[in-house]
């Protein structure tokens, strides 16, 4: 039976410089015979793919910064995911990008194309604080590219933000947060920083080169944006995501929902509601065609643990009734203990969809960690 992708994803691992913070899969400094091969093997891999059997909801070219290809080899990308009937009718189409690799024409290419969303990496409006995590742009490129961008024709502008950044205060964040908000996005990832073993940042964090904020401002910052961006009309509807209404992410709405995805390129994973399939981390071996990545047979009680906290991570929560649907259980027979718990704690709220509460959302990670086997 064809499976019902609901997203599909593009992984560019391409990067002009890696952030200090950064430890997804790209990489940078590489010749640019390279970007040429990789667009090739990523053709091939599309066009040797199934056809698409149903239209999938998003598209969505992440990295990296796959605002590094031209947009001549984007379109090729493009035409391969058309030749198979994945790019078609209305869908959401997602790409990324730095503000420092955008400009005018590349921007109106890519909404020719047919994209109609763009998202940003900005971080930060803070010159300071960009050269502090390694970013390549400026505060005032990131407004530039949001401004060509909207020129360009597109309607539905993503900006990613930080907190708790090296050196950054609340002021700091405060300004970053009314500035995306001021320059007319319409919607606000707000992530916090994470510190992952074995980046330059924590090297440097390590040798005292740069200083993390307390972790009562960082909580100040938390608290604060999430009663500044209500109140200028940002619904917050994820953990770290806001938006103006009818401006959701679709396709991280596929990921919350644990619904199934498609991802081609280098790393890129795909998940068919039973197995996620993992394409080899090695731009070289994926370029050969020498290294087939693996596959993760999920048992029942690991996918029902990921179901309750990508679930959980919406502000909508969960409905018994999909939990049922998906495993054919009652959600209070799997997890009664956990849930009456965290209700006696405060941090989740058991009357109609199960949902964290605000004090939940602060510590999610936590609750998380309890559906695990």
């Amino acid at each position: 039976m064809p499976v019902n992708y609901r997203g599909i994803y593009v992984h560019i691992p391409f990067c002009r410089q890696k952030c200090f913070y950064c430890d997804f899969f790209s990489q940078a400094g590489l010749p640019a015979e390279w970007t040429e091969k990789y667009v090739d093997a990523l053709c091939a891999e599309i066009s040797a793919g199934a056809s698409c059997a149903f239209l999938p909801a998003s598209i969505y070219f992440g990295g990296g910064t796959p605002s590094l290809l031209s947009v001549g080899q984007i379109g090729g990308i493009v035409a391969s995911l058309k030749e198979r009937g994945w790019w078609r009718g209305e869908q959401e189409r997602t790409i990324e990008a730095n503000p420092g690799t955008v400009d005018a024409e590349n921007l109106a290419g890519l909404a020719a194309l047919g994209f109609n969303r763009m998202s940003f990496g900005v971080q930060s409006f803070s010159d300071k604080l960009l050269k502090n995590i390694g970013r390549i742009h400026t505060a005032a490129d990131g407004a530039e590219a949001v401004r060509l961008a909207q020129l360009a024709g597109f309607g539905n502008i993503n900006v990613d933000l930080m907190y708790g950044l090296p050196g950054q205060t609340l002021a700091d964040f405060k300004d970053s947060v009314r500035k995306a908000a001021a320059i007319g996005v319409q919607h606000i990832s707000a992530y916090s920083l994470i510190v992952e073993e074995g980046t330059p940042l924590a090297d440097m964090l390590d040798k005292g080169l740069l200083e993390l904020p307390g972790s009562q401002e960082e909580e100040a910052m938390y608290d604060w944006l999430q009663s500044y961006l209500p109140a200028d009309g940002y619904c917050r509807y994820e953990v770290s995501n806001h938006a103006l209404p009818g401006f959701k992410s679709l396709h991280n709405l596929q990921y919350w929902q644990y619904l199934p995805y498609k991802g081609f390129g280098a790393a890129a994973c795909s998940f068919d509601g039973f197995v996620r399939h993992t394409n080899c981390e090695d731009i070289a071996a994926y370029i050969g065609r020498t290294g087939d990545g693996g596959d993760e047979k999920l048992d029942e009680a690991t996918a029902m643990a990921e179901f309750m906290f990508m679930g959980l991570r919406m502000t909508e929560g969960i409905a018994p009734e999909d939990f049922y649907l998906f495993f054919n259980k009652d959600i209070y027979q799997a997890f009664g203990k956990q849930l009456k718990e965290h209700e006696q704690a405060g941090h989740i709220k058991l009357t109609g969809k199960i949902k964290l509460t605000p004090a939940g959302m602060k510590i999610g990670n936590k609750i998380f960690l309890t559906f695990l086997p």
